[in-house]
């Protein structure tokens, strides 16, 4: 079982700094944001705050997959994707 959690660990870590750094390279292509989601998403990328949150998901990514018990990046996977979902409209 600690082999799972490590594996598991390591994988969320490894998820958490490509999204992460993909805000900096921009090497997975993203389609125009519709509505007002994309104003929104505009209005954020324009004040930073999409650097701010590269900058966290890096450190999240780096954090996650070094096995320290106190520090669980998993409760704001499900907050993160269900956010996107919600901008693109899936």
């Amino acid at each position: 079982m600690k082999i799972a959690v490590v594996i598991a660990r390591i994988l969320l870590g490894l998820v958490f700094l490509v999204f992460g750094l993909n805000n900096f390279f921009h090497f997975m292509p993203n389609q125009p944001i519709p509505g007002d989601a994309g104003v929104l998403a505009d209005v954020l990328f324009r004040h930073g705050w999409f650097t701010f949150h590269g900058v966290l998901e890096v450190v999240a990514g780096f954090a996650g997959a070094y096995p320290c018990e106190y520090f669980d990046v998993s409760p704001y996977v499900g907050a993160g994707y269900f956010a996107r979902f919600d901008l693109y409209g899936a």
